[in-house]
């Protein structure tokens, strides 16, 4: 009886799903101020966000039913994003292009699987056209 309680409690274990948590994160490395309005859906946001040089946002915050380790698409739902580079220049980088998001993902629990998926997109001074 105790083995067959055992074989049922990892059974259980091994058929929870787990989760997967994603952040997308904005971070400014470069040495000017940017503003930013994000497009989700053709629909701007309410907010300007403004990234001052070393400065980050969270932006999102997503959890999925699923221990997923496969990397996130970070720019879903991202169509585009207004910028202002205060003190002149324009940002080259687009936020809505996958590739140019950074993503780092982490297993924080074994059972159920847990990952933490960290999306970055930063801002140097390389992504500035003066």
């Amino acid at each position: 009886m105790k083995s067959y309680l055992i074989i049922l409690s990892a059974a259980a274990l091994i058929s929870c799903s787990g989760e997967s948590n994603t952040s997308r994160t904005l971070k400014n490395s470069s040495g000017k101020t940017v503003k930013l309005v994000i497009y989700r859906f053709g629909i701007p946001s309410n907010d300007t966000i403004v990234l001052n040089p070393g400065g980050q946002k969270v932006i999102s915050l997503q959890n999925a039913n699923s221990g997923s380790e496969d990397p996130p698409d970070c720019s879903a739902r991202l169509d585009s994003a207004w910028s202002e580079v205060v003190g002149g220049g324009s940002l080259t980088k687009k936020i809505q292009n996958e590739s140019e998001w950074d993503v780092e993902t982490e297993k924080v629990k074994i059972l159920p699987p847990e990952y933490e998926h960290t999306c970055t997109f930063e801002i140097n001074n390389a992504d500035i056209l003066e």
